[in-house]
């Protein structure tokens, strides 16, 4: 097995429809070893597994037993299950995963009563670990108390799914201002109606977050857009904070720019996954903790609110989940 991990050998586990951006993915990597690609098709693994130089499978145990990676790249999470993973994350394997890989409350509560991981299941690309976020350290600092949110989150199918985009901003918005009160959402898709589970989600989604009198936030986040997109605007007690994926801006209260840090180009997705990846093996630490019950759980009220047509409460779920 992979033991202390200090060479990065990586594996990937995805599909057809986001096997090009795995492939981008490590070719932003040189020095990633990719020693295995794995698919449910293996003609799909080994169509990607050619250019890269690794060997397909078309079984995740078998390739993570054959094959022991300290890095798994996780594009997909369809017919996955935690036993597939739980071997290499107990021996310290680090999943970084498209999609969050708890479709509901139930199966964060099972994952925290069996945690007996060394290795760590963090979704990418974070909002939170985007290097416009990191560059600004922490924006609460300067803004005091958020009083208002948006956020943007979009992107085309093959970057991640529309549960995926949800629980970024709902992650980056409980981390900047906490769990709302009541959560107010609208999905336009083609499906007939909205699903029953997260991770049947597509389309685009508007979502109000109530906090009583104190906050508000709003979100528009969407797996169906033609380009990849990321931004958000907090109006803080102090100061504003104005952020994207490649930097930074944050305002006083005379509108005067106090401080910056802005690239020429807005990465892509393939760009951003990488450049978490490079960070997690360069510093081996994540984001500051959000509580995922919370994240899952808000992601589930949008989606109810969705088929209600209602304004509906997380706390009701977070109560009812114990």
């Amino acid at each position: 097995m992979p033991g202390t991990h200090d060479t990065t050998e990586a594996a990937i586990w995805t599909d057809a429809k986001r096997s090009a951006l795995c492939r981008r993915v490590a070719e932003a990597l040189p020095a990633v070893r990719v020693l295995a690609v794995g698919s449910g098709r293996r003609s799909d693994a080994a169509e990607l597994a050619e250019p890269l130089d690794a060997e397909p499978f078309d079984d995740l145990r078998q390739m993570l037993v054959e094959r022991p990676p300290s890095h798994l790249l996780l594009a997909t999470t369809v017919g996955v299950k935690r036993d597939d993973l739980r071997a290499a994350l107990a021996d310290g394997v680090n999943v970084l995963t498209f999609d969050p890989f708890a479709g509901n409350v139930d199966q964060v509560l099972s994952d925290d009563r069996n945690r007996d991981t060394v290795g760590r299941l963090v979704q990418a690309p974070l909002l939170r670990l985007t290097p416009g976020w990191r560059a600004a350290a922490d924006p609460q600092q300067v803004t005091g108390p958020v009083r208002s949110l948006n956020i943007t989150a979009v992107s085309p199918p093959e970057g991640g799914s529309l549960f995926a985009r949800l629980a970024d901003a709902f992650d980056t918005a409980i981390h900047l201002i906490g769990i709302p009160e009541r959560i107010d959402a609208m999905l336009a898709t083609t499906l007939p109606e909205p699903p029953q589970e997260l991770r049947g989600l597509t389309g685009s989604m508007s979502v109000q977050l109530r906090y009583g009198d104190d906050a508000g936030a709003t979100f528009q986040v969407s797996d169906d857009a033609a380009v990849w997109r990321r931004a958000l605007v907090a109006v803080g007690a102090q100061a504003t904070f104005r952020l994207h994926d490649a930097g930074y801006e944050l305002f006083g209260p005379e509108a005067e720019l106090i401080d910056s840090a802005t690239d020429l180009a807005e990465p892509d997705p393939a760009a951003l996954i990488a450049e978490q990846w490079r960070w997690m093996i360069t510093h081996r630490s994540g984001p500051a903790p959000v509580d995922r019950r919370a994240v899952i759980a808000c992601c589930e009220t949008a989606l109810l609110s969705c088929r209600t047509g209602e304004s509906e409460s997380p706390d009701t779920l977070l109560r009812l989940q114990g």
